[in-house]
C-alpha cells in the first residue's frame, strides 16, 4: 500500500513539474530579455567540454578557464541539468543521450534539431565520437594477464556485434545497428568466453559520458563470456589514458582499468604505435535552457559568444525571433564568378551554375541590382564581394563566426574567399601586323599588375595582395621594351569579370601611363567571356568581347585551358553574405546558407 502512495505521489509531482516549466510562460511572455545569461560549464577534464568547446569553434576553452565568461559555473552532468532545470535563465551542455526535453529545452544547433538520425546523416554538427583504448600492459596482473587482455579483446568484438550494437543504441550511443555479426559467429574468435572468468574482475572506466554505455553492456558480454565481473569506475574521459597506462596505472591503483572511454579523441601523446583504441558510438552535445526560454535556435558563433563573455543578456538572441518575414533570397546569374565561388564556398556546387536546384521565388539580379534589392528589403539576403561591401548601407555577415575581413582572409580565419584569375589570348595574329605589339603589351600589362605599384592600385581597388612581394616597376620595366615606344595609337582591349572590373579601371590608366601611352578599354561582361574574349578560335578582332586580357573571379575550367595558355592569379576576394540593416542577424554558416538557397529554411523566425 505505501508503495502505491509515494508511485502516486511521484506521479503528481512529476505532472506538477511538467506543468510548471511547459505552461503558459513557454511562449516566453513573461520571460526577462534584459537578464544576464548565467553560464554553466563542464570542468576541464570532461570530453563533453572538449567535444562542445571544439564543436563550437572555441578550442581555447577546451582546456583554459581564464577565457570564458565572467560568473560562469563549473558544474558535472547533473548539476548542470539541474541547474539549467531550475533557473530560467542558464544555459548549459550535455550529451545527447541525457537530453529530456521533458523537463528542459535542448536548443537546435544552425536550425538542425539534436536528434538521432540528424546525426547519423550529417546535418547536426555538433556531435563527436565515443572512443575507447585498451590497456597498453597486462602483465601487472600477473598470472592472469593474459586472460585479462583476452576479455578486453572479446569485450571490444562484442561491442561491434549485432547484440552489442543494438544494446549501445538502447543506451543513447548513435551506431549502425545493421553493421554488426551476431555474437555466435565471433565468439569462436574468443576462446577466453568459453571458460570460467567468474573469478575474474573486468575494470571499465574513463568518461561518464559513455557509463550508460558501457553499464548497459557490460552484464550481457559477462553473461555471454564466462560470467567475467564487470566493475566500473568512471571519472573522466582523461582517466581512460590514465588508468590504462602501464606505467602509471598499477594493479593497486584506485584508477586502473582494463577498458577506457573517452568523450574525446585520444592527444597525441596518449596514443601509441602499439595502443590499441576505437570507435564505440555517436553522439551530439546539445545546449541546453530551462523550459521558459524561448530560444529554440543557436549557432557555434552564438555559442562562442555566450561563452566567452560577448554576449551577456539572452535579449540579444532572442530579438531575433521576433524578426519574422519571409527570406527573399537573391542571386547572381550562372555566369558570374562570384555565385561560383559562394555555392561552392557554402558547399552547394550544385547551385553553381543550375537555377532548378535553387528556392522556389530566387530572383536573379547583378552586383548593383542585388545590393540595392537588399538596401531596401529588410527580409532580403544576397551575396557580394568584399570589395563592394559598404556596412553603411548594409549588413555583411559573418561566416562561421569569422568577420570578413582583408586580415582574416589573408590569415585564411574568413574562408569564404576566391581567386581573381587572369588570362591572357591564346593567339594575337587576329591583330594582323600589330600582333606582336598587343602581345608584348599583354605581358607587360601582367609584369606591371605584379610590380610594387600594380600590387598598391590593386589593394586600393579592393584585392586582397601581399603588398610586400612586387617590385618596383622602374626595375620591371627592363624586361618590357615595348613600354619605351610610343603606343599611343594602339587600343588595348580588357574584360571579362565585372567583379574584378574596379581592380582593373584602377589600374590600367597608370599603366597606360607608364606603357608609351596605349588606350585601355574596358568591356566587362562576366566571368565566362575572360575566356570566350581571348579565344582566338571564336573571337576575332570584329567580334564585340574580343579582348587581350581577360579577368575571372573564378577558377578556369580544364576546357578553358590549354599549355599553351597564359594565366594567373591577380588577387584573393571574399565573398559576403549581405543583409538588411535591419536585420538582426550578425553571423552565418554554410549550412544554414545553403539551405535557404535551398529553400529548406524559407522564414527568418526558423533559424531561431
Amino acid at each position: 500500500m505505501l508503495k502505491k502512495i509515494g508511485l502516486i505521489m511521484l506521479l503528481i509531482m512529476m505532472f506538477t513539474l511538467v506543468a510548471c516549466v511547459g505552461g503558459d510562460d513557454a511562449n516566453g511572455d513573461d520571460f526577462d530579455r534584459n537578464a544576464t545569461i548565467k553560464v554553466y560549464t563542464r570542468d576541464t577534464s570532461s570530453g563533453t567540454r572538449d567535444g562542445f568547446m571544439n564543436g563550437i569553434g572555441f578550442p581555447e576553452a577546451r582546456n583554459n578557464d581564464a577565457v570564458l565568461a565572467p560568473g560562469f559555473v563549473v558544474a558535472g552532468n547533473l548539476e548542470q541539468v539541474g541547474a539549467v532545470q531550475n533557473d530560467p535563465y542558464a544555459i548549459g551542455y550535455v550529451s545527447l543521450s541525457t537530453l529530456n526535453t521533458a523537463l528542459f529545452n535542448g536548443l537546435s544547433y544552425d536550425t538542425v534539431e539534436p536528434t538521432e538520425a540528424n546525426v547519423l546523416s550529417g546535418d547536426y554538427k555538433l556531435s563527436r565520437r565515443f572512443n575507447y583504448m585498451l590497456r597498453d600492459d597486462y602483465s601487472v596482473y600477473g598470472a592472469d594477464a593474459d586472460a585479462y587482455e583476452a576479455i578486453s579483446l572479446a569485450f571490444v568484438a562484442y561491442m561491434n556485434s549485432t547484440e552489442g550494437l543494438a544494446q549501445i543504441a538502447q543506451a543513447g550511443g548513435i551506431v549502425d545497428v545493421n553493421a554488426g555479426q551476431p555474437w555466435e559467429d565471433i565468439r569462436v574468435e574468443h576462446p577466453v568466453c568459453q571458460l570460467d572468468n567468474s573469478g575474474l574482475t573486468f575494470k571499465i572506466g574513463g568518461s561518464d559520458s559513455v557509463e550508460r554505455i558501457a553499464t548497459t553492456i557490460s552484464p550481457d558480454f559477462s553473461a555471454k563470456c564466462g560470467n567475467v565481473v564487470p566493475e566500473h569506475n568512471h571519472t573522466g574521459s582523461s582517466n581512460a589514458f590514465r588508468g590504462t597506462n602501464g606505467d602509471a596505472s598499477g594493479i593497486g591503483d584506485a584508477l586502473s582499468i582494463m577498458v577506457g572511454f573517452s568523450s574525446r579523441e585520444f592527444t597525441p601523446s596518449e596514443l601509441s604505435p602499439n595502443r590499441i583504441t576505437g570507435i564505440v558510438a555517436i553522439d551530439a552535445i546539445v545546449a541546453i535552457t530551462h523550459k521558459d526560454n524561448p530560444l529554440r535556435s543557436v549557432s557555434g558563433y552564438d555559442l562562442r559568444q555566450i561563452y566567452s563573455g560577448a554576449i551577456t543578456r539572452w535579449g540579444d538572441l532572442v530579438s531575433r525571433q521576433d524578426f519574422n518575414g519571409a527570406i527573399k533570397v537573391y542571386t547572381r546569374d550562372t555566369s558570374s564568378g562570384t555565385r561560383d565561388g559562394f555555392f561552392n564556398g557554402i558547399g552547394f556546387s550544385a547551385a553553381r551554375n543550375n537555377d532548378a536546384v535553387l528556392a522556389p521565388g530566387f530572383i536573379v539580379a547583378g552586383n548593383l541590382e542585388q545590393v540595392g534589392a537588399v538596401q531596401n528589403d529588410p527580409y532580403a539576403i544576397g551575396y557580394v564581394s568584399l570589395s563592394t561591401l559598404n556596412t553603411a548601407l548594409f549588413k555583411g555577415l559573418y561566416f562561421e563566426g569569422v568577420a570578413p575581413t582583408e586580415e582574416n582572409v589573408l590569415s585564411g580565419a574568413y574562408q569564404l574567399s576566391r581567386r581573381f584569375n587572369y588570362m591572357l589570348r591564346d593567339d594575337y595574329s587576329v591583330y594582323g601586323a600589330d600582333a606582336a605589339a598587343y602581345e608584348a603589351i599583354s605581358l607587360a600589362f601582367v609584369a606591371y599588375m605584379n610590380s610594387t605599384e600594380g600590387l598598391a592600385q590593386i589593394a586600393q581597388a579592393g584585392g586582397i595582395v601581399d603588398l610586400t612581394s612586387g617590385q618596383p616597376w622602374e626595375t620591371v620595366r627592363l624586361d618590357h621594351p615595348i613600354c619605351q615606344l610610343d603606343n599611343s595609337s594602339l587600343t588595348f582591349k580588357i574584360g571579362g569579370s565585372d567583379s574584378v572590373e574596379k581592380i582593373a579601371t584602377t589600374i590600367s590608366p597608370d599603366f597606360s601611363a607608364k606603357c608609351g601611352n596605349v588606350v585601355p578599354e574596358h568591356n566587362h561582361t562576366g566571368s565566362s567571356n575572360a575566356f570566350r574574349g581571348t579565344n582566338g578560335d571564336a573571337s576575332g578582332i570584329g567580334d564585340a568581347l574580343s579582348i587581350m586580357v581577360g579577368f575571372s573571379s573564378r577558377e578556369f575550367t580544364p576546357s578553358e585551358l590549354t599549355p599553351d595558355r597564359i594565366t594567373g592569379v591577380v588577387a584573393i576576394d571574399a565573398i559576403v553574405a549581405i543583409v538588411h540593416k535591419d536585420n538582426p542577424y550578425i553571423s552565418v554558416t554554410a549550412y544554414v546558407l545553403t539551405r535557404i538557397y535551398k529553400g529548406e529554411v524559407t522564414n527568418w523566425s526558423d533559424l531561431s
